[in-house]
């Protein structure tokens, strides 16, 4: 099992979706009104986003709440993370 603190969010659908949107890192930023940089940095997993942040991007990218979990609460496991699940 996963320990709390290794937990890494994987952002690759929420990106995936913006694409598909036409949306770019830095027009998300500006609508949610955080900065280039540290949307970047939470997209990568090294800064966790605020709940509020996670409901300003559902709106602007019209994520169902169905669908809500899949693009912020999908962890990243590591390879040698899963060698130890397996093991």
């Amino acid at each position: 099992m996963l320990s709390e603190s290794k937990i890494v969010f994987n952002y690759d659908k929420l990106r995936g979706l913006m694409r598909e949107k036409g949306i770019t890192q830095e027009e998300l930023a500006e609508k949610i009104s955080i900065s280039k940089t540290s949307l970047s940095l939470k997209l990568n997993s090294k800064v966790m986003f605020s709940p509020k942040e996670m409901l300003n991007i559902q709106k602007v990218l019209d994520i169902t709440d169905e669908d809500f979990k899949v693009y912020f609460f999908t962890a990243l496991i590591r390879k040698n993370e899963q060698e130890k699940q397996t093991a």
